[in-house]
C-alpha cells in the first residue's frame, strides 16, 4: 500500500512539473547562412542550456510561467539576446565579432597563422571563390579580385595559358612567374610551346592550371619580398599558396560531394570590318576572281562569277565556275567560330574518425573549344590521407594524378594558322562553305584563291596532338618529442611526361591546277618532353609562452631541391605518303634533337616571431641558397628579412569600439636572391641543325657524322664564369582598418622593391668572335600602391549587400642599364620590345611614317606615305593601374555576385589590324567611299629642303589607295594600340535549396547555379579589332612570359555561359 502511494505521488508531481515546462526549438545559422555547430543556448540568468548539433538544430526545455531571454554565443560571432514570448520555434542568424574573429591564412611551408600577427600583405580565396564560374584555370577564376597582382590569359583556345605577375616585372630576361606550392611543396609550372608566331605557334598550356579547381581549398597569394622568402630564390617573383582539401573528423561516416557544370563559350570580341567592297584589286571584281582581298568594286547585289573554273575532264563540274550574288556577308567571320562546350564531372569521397581521415577525388573535364577540331579532356585522381598514431607523431600524405589529351588550336602568322586565313577572306566569300571538303571547289586544286589556304583543309587534315600524363605529391611525418617542438620531415616530387605530334599533311596540287603556289611538301614532328621536380625539407619549430606576455615562435629548416628535364624532337620538312603521319615517312633525313638540364638549390633558412600580449608581433627570417647554375665562388648568397605589426585597438582603448574595430599597421623589409637559368657560366657547343648535320667554316663545309663520329661546334654566346645572382630589396608599409564591426574593411599596403645585378644577354664586342655575352647589368624599381576595401552597406535581417573594390597602381622603371638597352623581344616588320634605361620595362619600338616636325605626313612623288629612317617609340606595355569591383547580393538562400575587372593603359601590337588593312576589310579602309582623295593635311619635299602642300592624288582604279592602306599597316602609329579595358569578368546566380526541403532525401546540401564569365567588353575608340588582353607569347617559361602585349592571329577570347549542380551526400 505504501508503495503504491509513493507511486501515485511521484506521478502526480511529474505531471506538475511537466506542466510547467515547454520545450522551444530551432536552428542557428550564420550571416552566410550556414549551420553553426557547437553554438551556446541559455536561459539568461540561470545555468540551464544546451548547444546546436552538426546541422546547427537545437531543443531547449523553457520553465512555462516565465517569458524567458534566450542568448546564443559562439567563439567568432557576435552574441545575441531574443525574448522568447510566446513563441515554440526561434530561428537564429549570428554575425561575426570582428574583436573576436581570428582569421588564420595559410602562409610559407604551409604554416597557418593569425593574419593580424603578419607584417606583410596576404590575399586569401576559398574553395567557393574558385569555382562558382567553374572556370578550368583558377588561376583564371582570379581575375579582377587580387590587389597587386596582373593575370593575363593567352587566348580562348582549349589549354590556353595564363600569366601571373605579382607587383610587376621584376626580371629582364627571367621568368616573372609566381611560384606556385601545394600543400608546402613546389609544383612545376613550366610551358613547352611549338612554333613561332610567324610560322604557326602552339600555345601548349602552363602546368599550373592542369589542377582540379575543385580539389583545391584555399589558395594563398603572398606578393611581397618578407612573404615569399623562406621559399629561396624561387620565390623572387612572389608565391601562390595552394591548399587542398584533406578528410575530416566525421563519426567513422563518409561523405560524397558531387559536382557537375555544362558550359557554353562563344567568341567575345572580333574586329568591326567594313561591308561596302568585295572581293578584287584596283576597283575591280570581275577582273580579279581568284584574290582574296576586297579591294573590289562596291557590292550591288548582282549575280556573279567568282573562284577558279574547274579545269579536271573527269569532273562533273569541267569548265564550270560558280556563281553568288555579289554582296557583304557581314558575319562571315563569326560564322566560322562554332559554339564551344564544356563538361565538368567530379565526385569526392571523405571521412575520417578521431585518429584517421582521408579524401578521394576523381573528376573529368571534356573541351570542345570555339576553333572547330580543338578538344581537351583533362582526368584527374586526388588522394590524400592523415593518421594519427599517437599524441606525439601523426603522418600525412597525398597523391595526384593527372592525365590531359588535346588537338590544340594554331595561331600566329602562318599558313598552319586558321585565323590568320580567315582574316584574309574577302567580305563577299562564306567561309563557312568551305567546311565541305568533298565539294571540290574547296580541294586543294581548285580553291578558290591560291594566296591562302582553305582554313577548313588545316584544321581536318593539319593537326597537333599533346598527351600529358603527370603525377606529383607530397608525404610528411611531424613528431613531437617534447612539449611545444615539433619536427617535420616533407618530401615532394613533380614529374610530367608530354608527348606532342604535329602534323602538316602533304597537299601537292595537280598539274592542271592554278593553285600551284599553295602547295605544301608536308611536315611531322615528334616531341616528348620530361619535367622532374625534386622537393624536401626538414623543419624544426618550436613555440613557447614565456609568460602571459611574451610568445616565442621559432622556425629552422633545411631545403634540397632538385630539377630536370629533357627534350626530344625529331621533324622532317618533307613527307612522301598522304596520310601516313609517320616521322620514318621523310623524303628527307630527319632533324633530331635533344636537349637536357638539371639543376639543383638547396638552402637552410630560420624564422623567429616574437609576440607581447598579442598585439605587438615581431619576425625575423634568415635563407641562404646554394645554386647548381651559378659558378662556384658565388652560389652561396643570403638573404634577410624583418617584419613587425601593431594591433592598436588592442594597445589602447580608443573609446569607440562600435565605430573602429580594429586597426593594424604593419611594416617589412626583405631581400630575396634569384639565382641564374642553366648553362650561362661558360659556353656550350651543340649539334649542327638541319637536313646536312654540316659544319660551316673557313675551310669548307664538313658533314657529319664522319666514320660514325659526330661533330659539335660552339654556341655564338660567351659565358660568364663569375656571374652572380640577382637580389631583390622590397620595403613595404600597410594598414588594416575594420569599422562598425567589419561593415567596412580597408587593407591597404605601398611597397617599394628594386631588383638589381639583372642577369641579361647583351652584345658582345665584334673581336670576340661571338654575337653574344652574358652578364649581371641593370636594375629595376617597381613602387606602388594596393588597396582593397570590403564593404556590407546593407545588412538587414535575410538581405544583405556586399561590395569589394581592389585598386593597384605600380610604377614600373628600368633604374640602370650600362648598355642603355637590350632587346626582350621581337616581332613581325621589325617591331621590337625593349628593356630602356629610364623607361618603363617593355617599350614598343617600331617602323613610323616620316612626318614634319609637327606632325604632318610626308609623302613621295606618288602622294604616298614614306617610312622615317629610324623607328620611333610607342610606348610600354605597363598598365597605368589595375582595378576590380565585386558585388554580392544575399537573400536567404538565393545568391547573386558579379566582378567588373579594368584594366587603364598599356600598349598592345596587333598584327590583326595589320592584316586587315593589308586585305582591304577593315572599315577605315573604306575612307571616303574609296574615292579620288589626297592625303589630308600631307605634304612633299621641294627638293630645297622645304615643306610644301602636297597635291598628289589617290585613286582606286590605279591602286595607290590600296598601295596607301599597304603602306601604313607597317607603322607602329596603326598598329599599336591602347590596351585598356573593361570587362564584365564574372556573374553567378546560386540557389541552396532549405534544409526544410531535404529533410526526406539523403542529401545534406543542393546547391544550384548559373553562371557567366567575360560577359562583356569595352574598349577605347581606337581599339574596335580585339580583346587586348590576348597574348601571343604568354607562358611560364624563363621570359616567354616576359612578352606581353604582342597579338598575332591568336585565337580570341571567349564569352561563357553555363549552369551548375553540386550535391553533398
Amino acid at each position: 500500500m505504501r508503495k503504491l502511494l509513493l507511486l501515485a505521488c511521484t506521478l502526480m508531481l511529474s505531471g506538475i512539473l511537466y506542466a510547467q515546462e515547454r520545450t522551444v526549438s530551432g536552428k542557428v545559422v550564420g550571416d552566410d547562412g550556414e549551420a553553426l555547430p557547437g553554438v551556446n543556448v541559455v536561459i539568461k540568468g540561470s545555468t540551464q542550456g544546451t548547444i546546436t548539433d552538426l546541422d546547427g538544430n537545437y531543443r531547449l526545455a523553457v520553465p512555462a510561467d516565465i517569458d524567458p531571454v534566450i542568448v546564443f554565443s559562439f567563439i567568432g560571432m557576435q552574441a545575441k539576446e531574443v525574448e522568447l514570448g510566446q513563441r515554440s520555434v526561434l530561428d537564429v542568424t549570428l554575425e561575426q565579432d570582428v574583436q573576436q574573429l581570428t582569421e588564420v591564412v595559410v602562409t610559407a611551408f604551409g604554416v597557418e597563422r593569425d593574419k593580424k600577427a603578419l607584417g606583410y600583405a596576404v590575399q586569401e580565396f576559398n574553395s567557393d571563390e574558385l569555382t562558382k564560374s567553374q572556370e578550368r584555370s583558377v588561376i583564371n577564376s582570379l581575375q579582377g579580385k587580387v590587389a597587386g597582382v596582373q593575370i593575363t590569359g593567352a587566348s580562348g583556345a582549349p589549354g590556353a595559358s595564363t600569366n601571373i605577375v605579382l607587383r610587376g616585372t621584376s626580371s629582364l630576361t627571367g621568368s616573372n612567374q609566381a611560384l606556385f606550392v601545394v600543400d608546402g611543396v613546389p609544383i612545376n609550372n613550366v610551358q613547352n610551346n611549338s612554333g613561332g608566331v610567324l610560322t604557326g605557334a602552339v600555345d601548349g598550356g602552363n602546368s599550373a592550371n592542369d589542377i582540379n579547381p575543385e580539389d583545391i581549398k584555399s589558395i594563398s597569394i603572398l606578393k611581397g619580398a618578407s612573404a615569399a622568402a623562406l621559399y629561396g630564390s624561387r620565390a623572387a617573383n612572389g608565391v601562390v599558396i595552394i591548399t587542398t582539401k584533406k578528410g575530416a573528423n566525421t563519426g567513422g561516416q563518409v561523405s560524397v560531394d558531387y559536382n557537375t557544370s555544362l558550359t557554353y563559350e562563344r567568341v567575345l570580341m572580333l574586329p568591326e570590318l567594313q561591308n561596302e567592297f568585295g572581293q578584287g584589286q584596283q576597283g575591280d571584281n570581275l577582273g580579279f576572281l581568284n584574290d582574296q582581298e576586297s579591294w573590289g568594286d562596291r557590292f550591288d547585289g548582282s549575280e556573279r562569277p567568282y573562284g577558279i573554273a574547274i579545269g579536271d575532264p573527269s569532273s562533273p563540274f569541267f569548265n564550270t565556275q560558280r556563281t553568288k550574288i555579289y554582296e557583304a556577308l557581314p558575319d562571315n567571320i563569326r560564322e566560322f567560330w562554332k559554339i564551344g562546350r564544356t563538361w565538368q564531372n567530379s565526385v569526392a569521397l571523405s571521412g575520417g574518425s578521431e585518429n584517421a581521415s582521408f579524401r578521394l577525388s576523381l573528376s573529368d573535364l571534356s573541351q570542345s573549344g570555339v576553333v572547330p577540331n580543338a578538344e581537351l579532356r583533362r582526368n584527374t585522381v586526388a588522394l590524400s590521407g592523415s593518421t594519427k598514431v599517437n599524441d606525439k607523431l601523426d603522418f600525412t600524405g597525398s597523391v595526384n594524378y593527372i592525365k590531359q589529351n588535346s588537338d590544340l588550336a594554331i595561331n600566329g602568322q602562318g599558313g598552319e594558322s586558321p585565323y590568320n586565313q580567315v582574316l584574309q577572306t574577302s567580305r563577299s566569300m562564306s567561309i563557312i562553305e568551305q567546311r565541305d571538303l568533298s565539294n571540290p571547289y574547296n580541294s586543294v586544286d581548285w580553291f578558290y584563291t591560291p594566296f591562302i589556304q582553305n582554313p577548313y583543309y588545316n584544321l581536318f587534315n593539319d593537326s597537333y596532338v599533346k598527351n600529358m600524363d603527370r603525377i606529383y605529391g607530397s608525404f610528411a611525418i611531424n613528431y613531437k618529442p617534447v612539449e611545444n617542438l615539433t619536427l617535420t620531415t616533407r618530401v615532394g616530387s613533380d614529374v610530367i611526361s608530354d608527348d606532342r605530334k604535329r602534323v602538316k599533311e602533304r597537299r601537292i596540287a595537280s598539274a592542271i591546277s592554278p593553285n600551284g603556289s599553295a602547295d605544301e611538301p608536308g611536315f611531322i614532328r615528334d616531341e616528348a618532353y620530361t619535367d622532374r621536380q625534386l622537393d624536401a625539407n626538414f623543419i624544426a619549430s618550436y613555440n613557447y609562452d614565456i609568460n602571459q606576455d611574451f610568445n616565442v615562435n621559432a622556425l629552422v629548416g633545411y631545403n634540397f631541391n632538385q630539377r630536370d628535364g629533357r627534350d626530344f624532337t625529331a621533324s622532317v620538312d618533307q613527307t612522301s605518303i598522304p596520310d601516313f603521319n609517320n616521322i620514318s615517312n621523310g623524303a628527307v633525313n630527319p632533324t633530331v634533337t635533344e636537349t637536357s638540364y638539371k639543376r639543383r638549390l638547396m638552402g637552410v633558412y630560420g624564422q623567429l616571431d616574437v609576440s607581447f600580449r598579442n598585439f605587438v608581433f615581431l619576425g625575423a627570417t634568415y635563407r641562404n641558397d646554394w645554386s647548381s647554375t651559378l659558378p662556384l665562388e658565388n652560389n652561396s648568397f643570403g638573404y634577410p628579412g624583418v617584419n613587425t605589426s601593431i594591433v592598436l585597438t588592442d594597445a589602447f582603448d580608443f573609446g569607440i569600439s562600435d565605430i573602429l574595430s580594429f586597426w593594424k599597421i604593419r611594416a617589412s623589409y626583405a631581400e630575396v636572391g634569384n639565382d641564374a637559368p642553366t648553362y650561362l657560366t661558360s659556353s656550350v657547343f651543340f649539334a649542327p641543325q638541319g637536313t646536312t648535320n654540316a659544319i660551316q667554316g673557313n675551310f669548307g663545309r664538313v658533314d657529319f657524322p664522319i666514320n660514325g663520329v659526330p661533330g659539335f661546334t660552339e654556341g655564338n654566346r660567351i659565358g660568364n664564369p663569375g656571374l652572380k645572382p640577382e637580389l631583390s630589396k622590397e620595403y613595404e608599409v600597410g594598414t588594416d582598418l575594420r569599422l562598425f564591426n567589419g561593415r567596412i574593411n580597408l587593407d591597404m599596403a605601398y611597397f617599394h622593391k628594386t631588383s638589381q645585378d639583372q642577369i641579361v644577354i647583351a652584345q658582345a664586342a665584334p673581336s670576340s668572335g661571338f654575337s653574344s655575352q652574358v652578364i649581371n647589368a641593370g636594375t629595376i624599381e617597381n613602387k606602388g600602391w594596393e588597396v582593397l576595401l570590403a564593404t556590407t552597406p546593407i545588412k538587414i535581417n535575410d538581405f544583405s549587400w556586399g561590395l569589394s573594390v581592389n585598386y593597384t597602381k605600380i610604377n614600373n622603371m628600368i633604374t640602370d642599364l650600362p648598355s642603355g638597352e637590350i632587346t626582350i623581344g621581337t616581332g613581325l616588320l621589325n617591331y621590337q620590345l625593349k628593356a630602356i634605361e629610364g623607361q618603363p620595362y617593355g617599350v614598343f619600338e617600331a617602323p613610323t611614317a616620316l612626318r614634319t616636325d609637327d606632325g604632318r605626313l610626308i609623302v613621295d612623288g606618288n602622294g604616298l606615305p614614306q617610312q622615317a629612317p629610324d623607328p620611333a617609340r610607342f610606348g610600354t606595355v605597363q598598365p597605368d593601374w589595375l582595378g576590380g569591383i565585386t558585388t554580392t547580393l544575399r537573400y536567404k538562400s538565393l545568391t547573386f555576385s558579379a566582378t567588373i575587372d579594368h584594366r587603364q593603359g598599356g600598349k598592345v601590337y596587333s598584327r590583326t589590324i595589320g592584316q586587315i588593312y593589308f586585305n582591304g576589310t577593315a572599315v577605315e579602309t573604306g575612307f571616303n567611299n574609296r574615292e579620288r582623295f589626297i592625303i589630308p593635311f600631307s605634304v612633299v619635299d621641294d627638293g630645297e629642303g622645304n615643306f610644301v602642300p602636297n597635291t598628289s592624288v589617290l585613286t582606286y582604279s590605279s591602286n595607290n589607295i590600296r598601295q596607301y592602306w599597304n603602306q601604313i599597316n607597317n607603322y607602329g602609329e596603326y598598329l599599336i594600340i591602347d590596351g585598356t579595358f573593361t570587362k564584365l569578368r564574372e556573374m553567378t546566380l546560386s540557389y541552396r535549396l532549405p534544409k526544410a526541403l531535404l529533410a526526406q532525401v539523403p542529401f545534406k546540401e543542393v546547391n544550384v547555379s548559373v553562371f557567366g564569365r567575360n560577359l562583356w567588353i569595352h574598349t577605347p575608340d581606337d581599339n574596335t579589332y580585339i580583346d587586348p588582353e590576348v597574348n601571343s607569347f604568354t607562358g611560364g617559361n624563363q621570359n616567354v612570359g616576359n612578352l606581353t602585349g604582342f597579338e598575332f592571329g591568336t585565337v580570341p577570347s571567349t564569352s561563357t555561359y553555363g549552369i551548375r549542380l553540386r550535391i553533398t551526400l
